[in-house]
């Protein structure tokens, strides 16, 4: 078969979308290399030299081009089947083509106030595009199911399943004395909660801190680290308003090559997100071999499974009681291992072998 993408986020997103891109494309391209998988981008990028993989670009720049002129470029092309990975698709439909479109959540229709206007009617437009030109519309949760049905029901039918996987590079394990001299390097304690997350509103981390607060006695730092957003400032003032300074460390913009050891390093992980399409953070600190204790509202249980490692998001009470039990070293042990049989869902492999096997299903 002849199969292509809209590799825009692949070439240009260097975090989730980016990452989710990357990790699909080259895993169908390594499991499958009996057929042609193109790239399609209007301006193109770094290529891996060990995948049967092909660039296209425009032969000359035009106004959108991904919207329109891609059309006539997948026709030209022959494929069987054409990707959208990140919720759009071309306006105009291709012939002789099937279409698929990858939805990973509606937080700028769930979450509205933290969207300008224009910004929620344009990305409302090309994903209703996306819906209507689909064949099939890819959720990557359960979650983001729910809430299409709940949004636009008319397209119930179009809508499956596939899960995401996460980089690879979460599943090497590091031994004792690596993990002693990253923590070194970085001046971290030799045991540190982390919690993995940019600094937004939903990501919820003052209601972490306030169940920080909460804890009584000695309690192992806390460590808040990813990209810096717009919710930086008063994760800080509440910091400092709190006395949180010596017990609390933020780190932002660390290289992505570090992440394993930063999870690795830690005792365990925490990620309070209030809303999530699927919540690629829990999964990496899983793949790490660390516990996550995540919210129970929204897609993260569907990675981490049922357990005690659930906590209302809304209630810093909540929070600290599973902080509180998580300090227990056997409580942490079980609810690692129930974490940890989850882990072959998620597998790169698979969800390649899933997206194949839809391929050809609507392929013909």
């Amino acid at each position: 078969m002849r199969i292509g993408f809209d590799a825009k986020r692949y070439f240009h997103n260097r975090t989730g979308l980016g990452n989710f891109s990357r990790n699909l494309v080259q895993s169908l391209a390594q499991n499958h290399t009996e057929e042609n998988w193109f790239l399609l981008d209007s301006k193109g990028g770094e290529m891996p030299s060990d995948l049967n993989l092909q660039l296209i670009t425009p032969s000359r720049k035009t106004l959108l081009w991904r919207q329109i002129g891609i059309s006539g470029e997948i026709e030209r092309l022959k494929l069987n089947v054409f990707h959208g990975l990140s919720a759009e698709l071309p306006l105009s439909r291709p012939r002789n083509c099937a279409l698929v479109v990858t939805v990973h959540d509606l937080i700028f229709l769930k979450l509205p106030k933290n969207y300008r206007t224009a910004d929620r009617f344009i990305y409302t437009y090309k994903l209703r595009n996306a819906m209507e030109q689909a064949d099939v519309i890819v959720c990557t949760s359960e979650v983001t199911k729910h809430d299409l049905i709940e949004i636009f029901p008319r397209f119930k039918n179009k809508l499956r399943v596939l899960y995401q996987a996460c980089d690879q590079q979460f599943y090497t394990k590091f031994n004792v004395d690596v993990l002693d001299d990253f923590r070194q390097q970085q001046n971290l304690p030799a045991e540190f909660i982390l919690c993995l997350s940019s600094f937004e509103k939903r990501k919820n981390q003052i209601n972490l801190l306030k169940a920080y607060a909460l804890l009584k006695g000695e309690k192992p730092d806390l460590v808040l680290a990813g990209r810096p957003g717009d919710f930086m400032r008063e994760i800080e003032n509440f910091i400092r308003e709190n006395n949180l300074t010596d017990k609390v460390r933020l780190m932002t913009n660390l290289p992505v090559e570090n992440l394993n050891f930063l999870i690795q390093a830690s005792t365990f992980c925490v990620f309070p997100s209030m809303y999530e399409g699927f919540g690629i953070p829990v999964l990496e600190c899983m793949a790490a071999g660390r516990l996550v204790l995540t919210s129970k509202d929204s897609s993260m249980s569907e990675i981490t499974g049922d357990g005690d490692f659930l906590f209302d998001p809304k209630s810093p009470e909540s929070i600290a009681e599973n902080l509180q039990n998580a300090f227990n070293e056997d409580h942490r042990n079980t609810s690692l291992e129930i974490q940890q049989n989850q882990l072959p869902n998620f597998r790169s492999e698979l969800i390649a072998e899933q997206h194949m096997n839809l391929y050809r299903e609507i392929a013909g």
